[in-house]
């Protein structure tokens, strides 16, 4: 009782509604304050669980750089200088492990073949170290030439240049193929479409779905042609080789072309590699070819495997299309459903079906799109009816300015990129120059990360250079378009040495793409206008009286006084300047 009565005389006068009242808002400022407390907690803590879960995807993708980036961005001086100290790191034990390598493979490389595997086995653990996989190893058939394709033995500039030039004839012979075909074929242009005159579809553009300028703009995902479309009208018996048919119509359905995979156990067994053949029916086409059976092979999922499952996956086809008379549709559901047909199904028969539509319409360089849809346009707020873009501030055009300098040495970096990369090159566009070696820059070594050698170090630091333009171009925020070209180069992906050649090639024309695409855009801005269109002049706010030209004509101090009354550039409206 004591304590209740306490409590009453701490508490203000029950008579004195004053203090009563104003001890509630007492209580009402504390309580918002406590409430927005939490709130600003709970935000700063979804922040950097945000930061966190970027962070830690960057890092699964092994994009240490794009990692230290956005610990940069966050704040967290501490976790980028790690990140950045990690990466030294590991770019020097890749040196060093390049030197090592050498030196294993050379040592491989003076033994006798016989003697060559169990040294192989042994160097096992440093192999290892060095990032490689136990399985690779192992399946390594150590001959003269896969040693020095590896190890870059006895490969000489003359033989890089040879070998370069090769590779650009044959990207220029099909070029060349590809435009005669369609010159012959004297098309018309049909929507986004190339149509002969008899009505087949050459080419076909990927589809976009345009919306007005406050919406966004979506590119709709599946797959989309970036070359012809060269379609076969004639599948009679004969028509179609094996290599043909295995490779346009039966592997992307088995497989999809990957090495090594298991598909599910079946009571006839479980079908395994590329070219997902049942163990008894891979031996007997090893034997009808009289190569050796090796069935770690068929598991395999090294370039080696890969080779030999689809080795005899082809001799498979090839007897699928002499026992149905060389029938393409009818050598497919052999393939699938095995030699009995009483037992195609269903299944079987939609197999067949659609190796006719692959074996019949085939892109050639058939590019794919994002599966998910993807933003190509940012929308921006459509001005009100009848009103002009407000005119650019003096610091906006200034950082217009710095993000041209920053586009246009991207694109020159792009450009490096490809004189070092003559395969990636020649597939992104690049024409060679003969100022210096085949792409007018230095005769670049292989760049593939599974061989060593070469300028594979200067196109890793150019790749690291570029990563930094981009966090720069994109650090800043822009304004209208610009943000737009911000967040494409953010989502941009990366030329990585260890992607395959079309990969770079597809890296070097999307960035460089984007790069244009803001150059043009900020070097409007840098001078007061949008994508090449000056700001025009606003119109007067208000009605101006009878008379104004002629008094602003015959006193031009008065056209400060004039704008400030009836809107910025009232004057010059009136006056027709």
């Amino acid at each position: 009782m004591a304590d209740w009565t306490d409590l009453l005389r701490g508490g203000p006068d029950p008579s004195d509604v004053g203090a009563a009242f104003g001890q509630g808002q007492a209580q009402a400022v504390a309580l918002r304050q406590a409430r927005l407390a939490d709130q600003q907690k709970q935000v700063a803590f979804q922040q950097q669980q945000q930061y966190r879960s970027r962070v830690a995807d960057l890092l699964k993708g092994n994009d240490i750089n794009g990692a230290a980036a956005q610990a940069a961005a966050y704040g967290d001086d501490k976790a980028s200088a790690n990140f950045i100290a990690i990466q030294k790191n590991k770019y020097d034990q890749g040196a060093a492990g390049a030197g090592s390598f050498g030196e294993v493979v050379r040592g491989i490389a003076a033994l006798p073949y016989e003697q060559r595997s169990g040294a192989l086995a042994a160097a096992t653990p440093t192999l290892q170290a060095m990032g490689y996989g136990r399985e690779q190893i192992a399946g390594f058939d150590p001959t003269d030439q896969n040693l020095a394709a590896v190890g870059g033995l006895g490969y000489s500039a003359k033989d890089r240049a040879g070998d370069q030039q090769a590779v650009y004839d044959g990207q220029t012979g099909r070029q060349n193929a590809d435009t005669a075909r369609i010159t012959a074929e004297n098309p018309v242009v049909v929507g986004g479409s190339l149509v002969t005159r008899g009505g087949e579809q050459l080419f076909k553009d990927q589809q976009f779905f345009n919306a007005p300028t406050t919406d966004n703009v979506y590119q709709v995902g599946g797959v989309g042609s970036n070359g012809y479309t060269q379609t076969t009208q004639n599948l009679a018996p004969g028509s179609i080789t094996a290599e043909q048919l295995y490779r346009t119509a039966i592997e992307p359905q088995e497989s999809g072309g990957r090495a090594g995979v298991s598909g599910p156990a079946t009571r006839y067994g479980t079908a395994q590699g590329a070219s997902q053949m049942l163990p008894g029916t891979a031996r007997s086409m090893a034997a009808k070819l009289g190569v050796k059976w090796r069935p770690e092979l068929m598991t395999d999922k090294t370039p080696a495997g890969l080779a030999y499952q689809r080795q005899l996956g082809v001799a498979y086809a090839q007897e699928a299309l002499d026992k149905t008379g060389g029938d393409p549709r009818a050598a497919a559901m052999f393939y699938h459903g095995g030699p009995d047909r009483s037992i195609w199904g269903p299944k079987t028969q939609a197999y067949g079906d659609r190796a006719v539509r692959s074996l019949t319409t085939q892109a050639v360089g058939q590019q794919p799109i994002n599966r998910a849809p993807q933003i190509v346009q940012q929308g921006v707020a459509k001005p009100p009816a009848g009103s002009q873009p407000k005119p650019l501030s003096e610091k906006d055009m200034g950082i217009a300015r710095t993000k041209l300098a920053q586009s246009q040495r991207l694109k020159a970096q792009i450009v490096q990129l490809q004189q070092l990369d003559p395969e990636g090159g020649a597939l992104s566009g690049a024409r060679p120059s003969s100022s210096a070696g085949i792409y007018g820059g230095v005769i670049g070594g292989r760049v593939s990360g599974a061989l060593v050698g070469g300028d594979t170090d200067r196109f890793d630091t150019l790749v690291s250079n570029i990563r930094n333009t981009i966090t720069a171009v994109t650090r800043v925020p822009g304004i209208g378009s610009q943000s737009d070209y911000e967040a494409r180069l953010a989502a941009a992906t990366m030329p990585e040495r260890t992607r395959s050649a079309s990969g770079r090639a597809q890296a070097y024309s999307e960035i460089y793409q984007i790069a244009s695409d803001m150059e043009k855009e900020m070097l409007a801005q840098s001078q007061g206008g949008f994508g090449g269109r000056q700001t025009q002049q606003a119109k007067p706010t208000s009605a101006v009286p009878a008379g104004a030209a002629q008094m602003l004509r015959s006193n031009p101090n008065l056209r400060a006084q004039f704008d400030a009354k009836y809107g910025a550039g009232a004057s010059a409206s009136v006056l027709g300047s």
